[in-house]
């Protein structure tokens, strides 16, 4: 539980500080339907606009020249983001699939007996609604979990050991330059999960959001491309004859790999309009069905991450292609070095 945040608490945001600039997102969430629903989106929209907020108040801490207390302020304030995104990491971890299933257990409840087989599609719809708001929230849930991993462990010096005032200051902007981005595809990402496709300029006041948001999404295809291509390579050269014992430890790249999946695949997923969406999350949620690997289920989930991975080399190269991109180039050895970061390398 978070000393400054409560996503309980209805009362925690405050109109006058808690704004949604944008009016395409405030009709994503009241079109939302569902009490639950409706409410875990609220509160990932709301919170993950007021990082973004806790961001460029770094930054104007970073470029006031005047303040010398620039790191005291600076740790503040990221402490607080950082407690803010924990919170709402572990609360749609922990609760979201929960509070998803209740409601509709209540609603299923209250149809008649008589009205099941009337209403099977229609219900059957809204279930899958469900799994997919779910997936979405679990999805920006681990990937701010991989996100603050990298910036407090790897990019923020830590207090004890602050670098010297203008080294600090160049710092604490590159964090900003980091995870902004990954914030703002993370709210771009949910809105494609909720059928729309939010735009760059519509829902953020930042003038560079389209460059930043494309430059850290080509970034993450290419990354967990390579990701998805190790994976496959691993598992067609695992032996599955070796006895059960040794297979637990043997395979642990297999969990390895779900985990980065969910913080970085998934998104990708609903982002790149993958056509092989349905096949892809059978062959990913047969996988981490059972602790003892199924030569089977194995073969298929190699498939699929290998098809996967052809798919984004060719997103990787559409996205390069963006106007925004033409002029930039792509940094594969920073690249590279981010990748060893996430991997925790």
């Amino acid at each position: 539980q978070s000393t400054f945040f409560n996503p309980l608490a209805a009362l925690e945001f405050r109109p006058e500080f808690d704004r949604i600039p944008s009016g395409q997102v405030l009709e994503l969430i009241q079109s939302v339907t569902g009490e639950h629903a409706h409410r875990l989106v609220a509160l990932s929209f709301l919170s993950l606009f007021r990082m973004l907020r806790y961001l460029r108040l770094v930054d104007t801490i970073a470029l006031d020249h005047t303040d010398r207390r620039v790191g005291g302020r600076a740790f503040l304030v990221l402490s607080v983001l950082r407690s803010d995104a924990r919170a709402l990491s572990g609360y749609l971890r922990r609760r979201a699939g929960l509070l998803l299933a209740d409601g509709f257990q209540r609603d299923l409840l209250r149809v008649p007996a008589s009205q099941i087989g009337v209403r099977f599609d229609e219900l059957r719809s809204e279930g899958d609604r469900l799994v997919a708001i779910k997936g979405a929230l679990t999805g920006v849930a681990s990937n701010l979990r991989l996100e603050l991993r990298r910036t407090f462990e790897h990019d923020l010096p830590s207090v004890e050991s602050a670098p010297p005032e203008a080294e600090l200051r160049v710092r604490l902007r590159e964090v900003t330059k980091n995870l902004r981005p990954a914030i703002q595809n993370a709210i771009l990402f949910l809105g494609k999960s909720l059928k729309t496709t939010l735009e760059e300029g519509n829902v953020f006041d930042d003038l560079t959001a389209r460059r930043a948001s494309s430059d850290r999404l080509r970034r993450d295809v290419w990354m967990f491309a390579q990701i998805a291509r190790a994976f496959a390579s691993k598992a067609r050269h695992a032996d599955p004859t070796i006895d059960q014992w040794s297979k637990l430890q043997s395979f642990a790249f297999v969990k390895e790999f779900l985990a980065y999946f969910r913080a970085m695949g998934y998104p990708l997923l609903r982002v790149g309009d993958y056509p092989r969406f349905d096949s892809f999350m059978g062959a990913m949620n047969a996988l981490g069905e059972t602790d003892l690997l199924d030569p089977k289920r194995l073969g298929h989930a190699v498939s699929e991450a290998e098809a996967f991975h052809e798919f984004l080399i060719t997103l990787f190269e559409a996205i390069s292609e963006r106007e925004e991109l033409r002029e930039v180039p792509f940094d594969r050895h920073a690249a590279a070095r981010a990748l060893r970061l996430y991997l925790g390398d």
